[in-house]
Parts: structure tokens; sequence; C-alpha cells
């Protein structure tokens, strides 16, 4: 009887190591997260996203990429090549390829497959996933994703919107040193529900260049390195907002001027400032997403007042702005219309 179980136990072993030499994802840690309404397990860790006990409806999976196998899967794929990166995008499937660093899948909005390059630390590789690839996810669950960041101010949801290197994130960790909320920081998703337009929170940290942390650094307390491969300061604020619906109080694009100043676009000028500032313009016609795309933006540039927000890229002038902000009366009159 003994011999008998003994003969069971090795069995048992066998095909329990067998199983996690077929399916190592099975054997890893497993990470729970929320984000933008997202309950994501990931196999790694993703430090700065909130943890959470609820069910996950996405992952993240560490997983060998085959991209000519998943070229064939995809449905007319379209090409890009930027910055080291050849990305294929389809409406349901896409692939990112960083020479050097990773391959990254992002598949019906539910999962995000990472395949890191020999010697690359996946820990490395966590602001790729938080943002690109989480990006990508967002807009396949219907999300109008625009690269900006979020901030309550005196009640008010105030969304700043701009290219690489505009100021977003700076005026979003000065707004958040005078004590207000931040919601979301680099990627700001809109969701539409009935009649309803809002914004969900991300996560409680901002990332920062150098310049702009050596600038206010010290008011902002303690930073980490937010990666190896990421030249960026990432802070935590005193305050952040978790809420699964903000309303939109207004939208700020910003452009760099000799004096702070607030004018108020037209309907036409804020669709084409939304459409410019989505996060993932260049690839619209390749998801196959452009009408509804630019219904969404029809949807904000009628329901939420969009402005310029113009000021001197100079510091020294961001209390100003704070105050023109603070000032700023929004959600009586509707956006102006042509």
């Amino acid at each position: 009887m003994a011999g008998r179980k003994l003969c069971f136990l090795r069995l048992f072993l066998f095909f329990f190591a067998l199983e996690i030499l077929m399916n190592p994802s099975h054997s890893r840690a497993r990470y729970m997260y929320s984000v933008y309404g997202v309950n994501l397990e990931s196999e790694f860790p993703l430090p700065d996203l909130r943890r959470s006990n609820l069910k996950s409806d996405a992952a993240v999976i560490l997983r060998t990429i085959n991209s000519e196998r998943v070229l064939n899967e995809m449905s007319t794929p379209e090409k890009f090549e930027r910055d080291g990166c050849v990305v294929h995008m389809s409406p349901q499937v896409s692939l990112y390829e960083w020479k050097g660093l990773a391959r990254g899948l992002v598949r019906d909005g539910t999962e995000i497959v990472l395949d890191p390059e020999p010697g690359i630390d996946v820990d490395d590789l966590a602001p790729i996933v938080v943002g690109a690839l989480l990006g990508i996810l967002l807009n396949h669950r219907g999300a109008l994703v625009l690269h900006g960041s979020f901030v309550v101010v005196g009640g008010s949801g105030f969304g700043f919107l701009g290219e690489k290197g505009m100021g977003k994130s700076t005026l979003a960790a000065f707004l958040s040193m005078q004590g207000y909320e931040l919601v979301t920081d680099d990627l700001l998703p809109v969701f539409l529900e009935g009649e309803r337009l809002f914004t969900k929170s991300g996560f409680p940290r901002i990332r920062l260049w150098p310049d702009s942390f050596k600038e206010m650094g010290s008011s902002l307390g303690r930073a980490e390195e937010s990666s190896r491969l990421v030249p960026k300061s990432s802070f935590a604020p005193e305050r952040f907002l978790d809420s699964e619906q903000i309303g939109l109080g207004a939208l700020f694009v910003l452009e760099e001027d000799d004096s702070v100043k607030i004018e108020r676009l037209r309907q036409t000028d804020a669709l084409i400032e939304l459409v410019r500032n989505t996060y993932l313009n260049r690839y619209l016609n390749a998801t196959r997403k452009t009408a509804e795309h630019f219904r969404l933006c029809d949807e904000v540039v009628r329901k939420v007042p969009v402005f310029r927000l113009k000021r001197p890229a100079d510091y020294s002038f961001l209390p100003s702005v704070a105050q023109l902000l603070e000032d700023l009366k929004v959600g009586g009159p509707e956006p102006i219309a042509d």
C-alpha cells in the first residue's frame, strides 16, 4: 500500500512539474491592480498602480510572442515605424516591437502580453505597460483616450492637453502642490454613458522630466526613478481622487506664449485639438474606429468647454496659471456654437 501511494505521489509531482514547464505563468506570483476602471491581474509588479482585491477583467502576461504568427492572425494590419519602434495595428489586436527592448501585444481589450529581449529586466518595462499598451487596451474598450493630465480644481475637473514636453505633468504637479486632487497623468480616457461624459482615476503618481523635477523637487518630496530606461522621476502627490466617475468640467490645450491667458475655443477648433491630442491619433484609420472617434470628440466639444491656455515656459509663471484656473467659472454657458 505504501509503495502504491509513493507511486501516485511521484506521478502527481511529475505531471505538476510538466504543467509548470508547459505553462510557466502558472508558477508566477499574481499582482492585482485597479486603473481607469480596469481590474488588472499582472504576472509582474506594476508599482505605480493601486493594489486591488477585485476580480480581474484584464491580464498582463509574460510570454514569448511569435510576431509572424500574430501578424497572420491579425485582420489586415497596418504597419508604422517611429523612434526605434515598429507598430502593427488592427481593430482589436495591436503589436509593438521595440528594437532591443521587448515586444508587446494587446488583444481585445482584455490582454497585454509582454516579451522582453534577453538581458532586459521586466521591471524596467513597467512604464511601457502603463503607458502605450494600457492606452491601446482602453481604446479597445471604447474609451476616447487623450494625451493629457487631469486635476480637480475648485470642485471642477480640469484636463490639460498638449504634445510631449508641453508641460501637462508639470502643471498637474504644481496644482497638486497647492492641495488639489490628481486624477490621472499622461493618459486621459474619456467615457460616454448615456448623456454623461466622465473620466476614471488612473494611478497616484506623476512623472516629470529631470528639468521640471529640479525646479520643483524640493517641494515635491521623495521621488523614485520611473525606470532605468525612462529618464523621468516619479512622485506621489499628497492628494489623489479615487473614483469611477469624474465629470469633465473643462479641457485646456496648453500653448507657449509671452503672457498667461485663457481663450475659449469655437467648436470646430476644439474638435481639431481633440483629434490632434488623441493618444493614438496616428493609428486611427488602422483601428477602423475613425467614425466612432469623431462622434465621441463631437460629444465632448458640444458638452464640455475647451480653452487654449497660453503661458510662458518659465516655471515662475505657474502660480499665475493656478490662480487663473481657480478664478475660472465653468459649467454655465454651453460651448460656443459655429
